[in-house]
């Protein structure tokens, strides 16, 4: 638990946590059962990420996706060099990875010179990436989890504690 710009935050850095739901705190400024946003990636070395998005041969990797279940789905992609062929930058090759991964709840982006997956599904707790090493990442690397946060509202918080 910490302060952050005046608002509480609670951080959950465990896997094995789901999320964190907060229950009847509205005198600390919290929705009535606001819910944690999971945060779960994977980053590329920048050093090997092809910075002008080309991948001179057919990509080929795959997902391995754990649900909050236990649940694992592995997705298979593959690109082309027709596909990804013409890509000038990395925010291309996101943009081509994207659609690939489109209805998987994983979105690629460009960030600072690396490529990152980003999981956008809630239920979402892991991915590992197998065969990366085109697109600068380690042989079956799995992802990190940068915590969940869940945020308070200070002028809520003042407002419940000026009614009580």
């Amino acid at each position: 638990m910490s302060l952050d710009g005046g608002a509480l935050k609670l951080t959950a850095n465990e896997v094995s946590l789901l999320g964190i739901v907060a229950h009847g705190a509205g005198t600390l400024g919290f929705d009535a059962d606001q819910a944690s946003t999971p945060a779960v990636g994977l980053q590329s070395d920048a050093a090997t990420t092809p910075a002008n998005g080309h991948v001179a041969i057919d990509l080929h990797f795959s997902l391995d996706v754990l649900y909050g279940d236990g649940q694992v789905k592995t997705r298979a992609v593959t690109l082309t060099d027709a596909q990804i062929g013409n890509n000038a930058t990395l925010s291309g090759l996101a943009a081509d990875l994207s659609a690939a991964l489109t209805g998987s709840g994983i979105q690629a982006a460009a960030e600072s010179g690396h490529l990152v997956f980003n999981v956008v599904d809630t239920q979402v707790v892991q991915i590992t990436l197998h065969g990366g090493s085109a697109l600068g990442f380690d042989a079956d690397q799995v992802s990190a989890r940068q915590g969940d946060r869940l945020f308070s509202s200070p002028t809520a918080a003042r407002s419940a504690r000026s009614c009580g």
